[in-house]
């Protein structure tokens, strides 16, 4: 006879499988299935199954039927451990030859009702890291339940039954039962520490303890990140990194400290900005104590340069028509735009009419609905002709275009004005456009609507799931004629502040615009969340060095917002870029 693993080879082979994790919550037993190879009329198995409540004594061994199983009185609070045994029977003749049989699985079937929780241990901090009948608490608690039973660990002064049966011993099995499932718990607790940082819940406290900052959201493999590189997260702070962005999918980084603690989704607006000294306080030309406007701040710009000459025209989207080329104006570099093709726009726009190739991350620009934004540039009209044009495309993160409204006449409109022509072609004409947000009311008078330049009208959000914009600028012809213009220094920002920005002899003065999702965590995520005021104290305290003096300018949160982040598995735009003023090089902040 021999039996090699899972194959019996003889007549009379005997194969014993015991179940490795007990069952629990099991109200009746209804019957079995299993799975062998190789059996016929003449070759099969018997088999039988023997069970045991306490993992001590098991029943006699009965044929493995539904019927006998049936037989079982289930209660959902015990733990069974079963036992079968499989016989390799040949009837055949004997000079037959004899072949394999192969035993493959058995399973029981059965109605399963969860034991009521155990308030007291749902209530703790372990439960969120094992189950109270998780199969290692299990395996580990019949294990050491049994040498517990046996002679030798246990006193023989510790009473037991004069027979030293199970029947007997039913009261000191149970009370022992007790003891080991107790230090079954502290075992299983205790093994998860070997490998900590697999484990979310552990790693997430152990990096709270060491007080970083980040959001409660936040994967294992950026947590790990963390881990690894624990010193450096810390010499970022105190510098521009703290509000750096990263791709969701890049794996050997992670945000900047600044943007983990506000929970920042990646179509979520944030704009990390220091203004210069002389773009705060009462500075001629530039700043007065009620100003609020920002378009003269030289570094705060989501444009696609954040230079005032055109550097890289790579940079810019553009449907391919006309001509687009970077020329030398004086001492400026400039993008000189031409048409070629009748009727087809030439300039800045989305790269094709089928949005959903798009990448977002490249062409689109970040904004939030609720603010308002405006988008400036220099233009030089080379031919004077009705030929120029200036609007903008918005999108909703499905890539989906929404129209936005004209301030004046609440229309649908994607254009503040469009074929237009300026005044004269040997001075630059400085452009402004502003979008309002969503709730600003109509304006009815012109000169307030009306663009900078004399035409046009300014616009408003239309609706609170704008999260792109695409500027559109550039020419189109109606008839095979010269044309051109020159555009410089292309600009998006915010439009102003939500205060005065005359902060009399303050220096190194920091500007944020986010949404604290971090306290939304109240409502989706167990585990800690910051109210405004525990905010700005952590970013002041820890975030900040002891010269700046910043503001936080929070971003409302509409209702239908409450809802957890979308999974890595949904087909939204990937990260975009919002805005973040540094290059990275951990330029200590004010210095």
């Amino acid at each position: 006879m021999a039996v090699s693993g899972n194959i019996s080879t003889q007549n009379g082979d005997i194969m014993t499988i015991t179940m490795n994790t007990p069952l629990y919550g099991v109200n009746s037993f209804t019957g079995y299935t299993d799975d062998a190879d190789g059996e016929v009329v003449e070759r099969y198995f018997t088999k039988e199954f023997s069970y045991s409540i306490n993992g001590l004594s098991f029943s006699d061994w009965e044929t493995l039927s539904d019927v006998n199983l049936q037989a079982i009185i289930a209660n959902n609070s015990d733990f069974y451990v079963f036992k079968f045994q499989y016989t390799h029977v040949f009837t055949g003749s004997p000079t037959d030859l004899e072949s394999n049989l192969k035993f493959n699985s058995v399973s029981l079937n059965g109605n399963y009702e969860a034991p009521e929780d155990i308030i007291i241990f749902t209530n703790i901090f372990l439960s969120q890291l094992i189950g109270i009948n998780d199969p290692e608490v299990l395996r580990w608690a019949f294990n050491v339940n049994e040498k517990l039973y046996e002679q030798g660990i246990i006193p023989r002064f510790i009473i037991r039954g004069s027979g030293n049966t199970i029947e007997e011993d039913r009261d000191y099995i149970d009370f022992w039962w007790v003891v080991a499932h107790y230090f079954a718990l502290f075992v299983a607790f205790i093994r998860q520490f070997q490998s900590f940082d697999s484990n979310e819940i552990l790693l997430s406290r152990y990096l709270k303890q060491r007080n970083l900052f980040f959001c409660e959201d936040m994967s294992l493999l950026k947590m790990r990140v963390m881990l690894e590189g624990y010193f450096k997260e810390i010499r970022k702070r105190g510098t521009d990194l703290i509000g750096m962005r990263v791709a969701d999918d890049d794996s050997t980084a992670v945000d900047g400290e600044l943007v983990r603690l506000m929970c920042r989704r990646y179509y979520d607006e944030f704009i990390f900005h220091q203004p210069r000294n002389c773009e705060v306080g009462w500075t001629v030309n530039r700043s007065s104590p009620l100003f609020k406007g920002l378009t003269q701040h030289r570094y705060l710009t989501k444009s696609y340069e954040d230079t005032e000459d055109i550097v890289d025209l790579n940079a810019y989207p553009s449907a391919g028509g006309g001509v687009l080329a970077i020329a030398t104006d004086g001492d400026m570099e400039v993008m000189s735009i031409a048409a070629d093709t009748i009727g087809e726009f030439a300039g800045i726009s989305p790269s094709g009419s089928d949005y959903s190739i798009i990448d977002f991350t490249e062409e689109g620009i970040l904004v939030d609905p609720t603010l308002d934004y405006e988008i400036t540039f220099w233009v030089k009209q080379t031919v004077l002709a009705a030929h120029f044009s200036f609007g903008v495309k918005a999108f909703d993160p499905n890539k989906n275009e929404i129209s936005c409204i004209d301030i004046k006449n609440g229309a649908d409109v994607s254009w503040f004005f469009d074929l237009k022509q300026l005044n004269r072609n040997d001075k630059y004409y400085f452009i402004r456009g502003i979008i309002h947000s969503k709730d600003k009311d109509l304006i009815t008078d012109d000169e307030v609507s009306r663009l900078n330049i004399g035409f046009g009208l300014n616009m408003r959000f239309g609706n609170n799931e704008v999260r792109y914009i695409i500027p559109v600028i550039g020419v189109t012809i109606a008839a095979d004629v010269a044309n051109g213009i020159q555009i410089w220094n292309l600009r998006v920002n915010p439009l102003k502040t939500p205060y005065n920005t005359c902060f009399v002899q303050v220096a190194n003065f920091v500007q944020v615009w986010a949404k604290n999702r971090n306290l939304t965590q109240k409502i989706l995520y167990k585990g800690r969340y910051f109210s405004y005021p525990l905010l700005e104290e952590i970013v002041r305290h820890y975030l900040l060095n002891y010269r700046n003096v910043f503001k936080i300018n929070y971003i409302v949160i509409e209702e239908e917002e409450f809802a957890p982040p979308p999974s890595s598995d949904d087909t939204l735009l990937a990260v975009g870029d919002g805005t973040y003023v540094g290059d990275g090089s951990g330029v200590f902040i004010g210095y």
